[in-house]
């Protein structure tokens, strides 16, 4: 009866030990993408002033906000291919960061 006893408490406290390395890997999985996350705010932020900057100085008249369609046209396109480059940049983070977790993963077993 006893080494039942010593037998089941070992499962659970090996089952806390597997929950326990799970959540903690979990948790370095939430913290990276929070931080990749927190990355792409702050570039999108900055593209945001960037293209204020660069919409504003495409107004050739201020008292009637005529536009410079060149300019414009120019920086339309600035911001599709930064958009562009930014999304690829961001699915190659979070694809690298799921093919560390799982090799890290294949690792430990």
């Amino acid at each position: 009866m006893k080494k039942r006893l010593q037998a089941v408490e070992t499962i659970a406290q090996s089952g806390n030990m597997e929950r326990l390395k799970f959540m903690e890997g979990a948790t370095w999985v939430a913290n990276k993408s929070l931080q990749e996350a927190n990355k792409i705010q702050q570039k999108l932020e900055t593209m945001n002033s960037e293209y204020t900057r660069r919409a504003t100085s495409c107004i050739t008249d201020p008292t009637i906000k005529e536009v410079n369609g060149l300019d414009f046209i120019a920086l339309n396109d600035w911001t599709s291919e930064f958009l562009t480059r930014e999304a690829d940049e961001v699915q190659l983070r979070f694809q690298t960061l799921l093919e560390n977790v799982n090799y890290n993963m294949s690792q430990a077993t």
